[in-house]
């Protein structure tokens, strides 16, 4: 089995809190960033790259070359960190195979009494329970984390 010890959903992708709390709470051997604008943005892809531990080995991958990385992963003794902007990256790792328990969403709308979550994502997040994947808001690896549950079981796929 993969062994994912974080799946979070951030929209900056790589930035401070992510360098220095998210990775030294976790202590992954891989960071894999899915995001199909930034594969194609050389530049940023390297400045992103630059801001982490030497020690990490880190890749940044379109979505459907994900499942794939990530399969040939599996029994291999590492442990992954997996970022991505949306949910809807997610859900489709999910429906892919990719077993993932939880995912944690940094983006304040998903916090309780914030911003409404846009719908597209409100389906992904539902389908995703649906999975049994747990979704939860949390912002520092110390924080208590929320059970976003709440805030999308009122959403209609009909």
């Amino acid at each position: 089995m993969i062994n994912i010890v974080l799946a979070r959903v951030d929209d900056r992708l790589i930035h401070g809190q992510i360098v220095n709390e998210w990775i030294a709470s976790v202590n992954p051997t891989h960071l894999v960033v899915i995001d199909n604008e930034l594969v194609n943005d050389k530049f940023m892809s390297n400045v992103y790259k630059a801001l982490l531990p030497i020690w990490l080995e880190s890749c940044i991958l379109p979505e459907n070359k994900a499942v794939e990385y990530l399969k040939n992963l599996d029994d291999k003794g590492v442990r992954i960190f997996i970022i991505a902007r949306t949910s809807r990256v997610f859900e489709k790792l999910v429906a892919a195979g990719i077993a993932i328990k939880e995912i944690t969403f940094a983006d304040k709308m998903y916090f309780n009494n914030k911003i409404e979550i846009p719908e597209i994502d409100k389906k992904s997040m539902k389908n995703l329970l649906n999975f049994g994947v747990v979704l939860v808001a949390i912002h520092h690896p110390d924080d208590e984390s929320q059970i976003i549950k709440e805030k999308i079981e009122d959403y209609d796929q009909g």
